[in-house]
């Protein structure tokens, strides 16, 4: 990935002093190489890994740079095309590309125009006052430059909290926003920025006389040709989970004929690796397996609090662990991430396109209004929240039209964008992420085929015990983190599989007992999330010294109820959901060190 700063100043000396600061804090991990680009007003500056495909255009009137792949139907997008596009005379609206990738074009007569991916998952956050104007991959540079002095913005602090999402674009810090999904960035000096819609996904509840057998077809073709389209030539990594997303992609890939080595993530023993690890020998794939040092995560902690401001939420740090085994891999490296959100989540339960009922389950996995309402201090917070949760009606009843689309759309707009979203960031800066799934004919695929050929992964399914059926009649990873049966189950594995249950109860156990008598979780996931795990513990010890820099917003004797000390064993249902809402408070503790007095 890259970390990039753009900047338009007419103040050489001040920009030039901003860059100077802002420059020393853009490599979030070791190894990448730092470039600048500079034409009259306009400065970029990025931190990006030797790898990662980074393209730049300068002349005497205009310049670009692209970090990433942008794909037009003829093929990949160089940063002079990209600014013939963005920014030459007949360029408005900005046109959207496919591929992961962010971009900023400059001409020295007709502005600024940033833009990204088509859901917004490469981050782009903006300020302007004036004449100047900066957009970055972080909200963290803004707080060097003078006309951007550090403010916590209230509105956006509750934001995060509640669905850990920059609500109407609002950040933890005042006057610093996060460019909406399928919007470019569009600015010339003196004037107000204007965020460009590009594109959106077409939804219909027109009837449709077409058969599943139809929409399974339509699904597979685009799904087949966008690996076609977005898997370049040569050795590909893949990031292999043992779930369905990811094996469905490996069979594209190996139909297609790339060559794979696959990373899959935990050790040896965890139900991810080891079947992940059946997929990678049907293909013949060579497997490298990763897992995190508990050491690391502090440091992981503060590079995920420094750079990504809650943005997101902070549960899933431990990516940034994984630097070394993604530098191994090839340059890229296919990843599944929103797949089940696209092609699966569309919903068919009824009521959930109402608000009143679906608010509880927007914030089951962060912090309950009700509960916030608490933490807070309302001398200073006032009725934020209340103004907060009417922005997130406002957000849902503008999200889709028809209504019944609503839970998709702004599920892929907010949480889904920028937490699940986030983690291709991170992994770019050891190999360059390619997502399938940011193509407009994927999008609108799917958005022309009914839920209920969609929902429960009814259609993807379909796609592999027909397409790939070698890989259907393998285990897999289920959404809980355990074992479930393949698609196409042998005769043979059907009555094994009976016979365990018949001996040990249905189900296959998460915990097991080593050959030492360790009681190992063997669900990687719930492992890394586990709030009460000796990374975690480093986690919250790191942060504890910080509490006290959040006087100023929360009731301390809340605070301290709701977050106990590291030494405290937290007693929770659920080891993933039920500890969000306090891995974000830790989040903000240590986001309070350098931005809090």
């Amino acid at each position: 990935m890259a970390n990039f700063l753009v900047i338009v100043d007419p103040n050489r000396a001040r920009r030039h002093a901003f860059i100077r600061q802002a420059r020393e804090r853009l490599a979030p991990v070791d190894g990448l190489t730092v470039s600048q680009l500079e034409l009259g007003d306009f400065s970029a500056v990025w931190a990006a890994s030797p790898r990662a495909p980074v393209d730049q255009h300068g002349d005497a009137e205009s310049a670009a740079v692209l970090w990433g792949y942008a794909l037009e139907p003829e093929g990949p997008v160089t940063a002079q095309r990209l600014a013939q596009h963005w920014t030459g005379p007949a360029a408005s609206p900005p046109c959207a590309f496919d591929g992961y990738f962010a971009s900023a074009a400059f001409h020295q007569e007709r502005g600024l125009v940033v833009g990204a991916d088509v859901l917004g998952l490469f981050p782009v956050y903006f300020a302007t006052s004036g004449d100047v104007c900066i957009a970055s991959a972080s909200p963290e540079p803004f707080r060097f430059h003078s006309l951007f002095p550090p403010a916590v913005d209230l509105e956006g602090l509750v934001g995060l909290l509640v669905v850990r999402a920059p609500l109407g674009g609002k950040t933890l810090l005042r006057g610093i926003s996060r460019l909406p999904a399928a919007h470019a960035l569009v600015w010339r000096p003196g004037s107000a920025p204007n965020a460009i819609r590009q594109y959106q996904i077409p939804v219909s509840d027109r009837g449709d006389r077409s058969s599943f057998a139809d929409h399974v077809a339509a699904l597979d073709g685009a799904l087949g040709d966008a690996v076609k389209r977005h898997a370049l030539p040569g050795p590909q990594g893949l990031l292999l989970s043992g779930g369905r997303d990811s094996r469905m992609w490996a069979g594209y890939l190996a139909e297609h004929g790339s060559p794979l080595r696959a990373l899959s993530l935990g050790e040896r023993g965890d139900f991810e690796v080891e079947c992940a690890a059946l997929v990678a020998t049907a293909l013949g794939a060579p497997q490298d397996i990763a897992s995190v040092d508990d050491a690391a995560y502090p440091w992981a902690a503060d590079v995920q609090a420094n750079h990504e401001h809650l943005v997101g939420g902070f549960g899933n740090i431990f990516m940034w662990g994984l630097m070394e085994p993604l530098r191994r891999l090839p340059p890229t490296v296919v990843t599944g991430y929103l797949t089940d959100s696209i092609i699966t989540g569309k919903s068919v339960t009824p009521g959930l396109h109402d608000f009143d009922v679906v608010l509880p389950k927007l914030v089951q996995r962060s912090i309950a209004p009700e509960q916030l309402a608490r933490l807070l201090r309302r001398d200073v917070f006032g009725s934020t929240i209340d103004a907060v949760i009417a922005g997130l009606r406002d957000a849902w009843e503008g999200a889709a039209a028809p209504a019944l689309q609503r839970p998709w759309q702004f599920q892929l707009a907010h949480s889904e964008r920028c937490h699940v979203g986030a983690i291709p960031w991170r992994l770019a800066f050891g190999s360059w992420p390619i997502t399938p799934v940011l193509d407009r004919r994927v999008l609108d695929t799917v958005g022309a085929i009914p839920a209920a050929s969609l929902a429960n992964r009814r259609a993807q399914d379909a796609i592999l015990r027909t397409r790939f059926p070698r890989l259907a009649r393998l285990p897999h990873v289920a959404a809980n983190g355990d074992v479930a049966d393949p698609l196409l189950p042998s005769v043979g594995a059907r009555l094994s599989r009976l016979a365990a249950r018949l001996t040990r109860g249905r189900g296959r156990p998460a915990r097991t007992t080593g050959a030492q008598g360790d009681d190992r979780e063997r669900r990687f996931n719930y492992r890394m999330y586990d709030f009460n795990s000796r990374g975690w513990r480093a986690i919250r010890g790191r942060a504890e010294p910080e509490r006290e820099r959040l006087a100023g917003l929360f009731d301390m004797d809340e605070l301290r109820a709701f977050l106990p000390s590291p030494d405290a064993t937290l007693q929770v249902a659920h080891p993933i959901f039920d500890s969000v809402g306090r891995k974000l408070i830790v989040g903000l503790m240590l986001w309070a060190r350098e931005h809090l007095p």
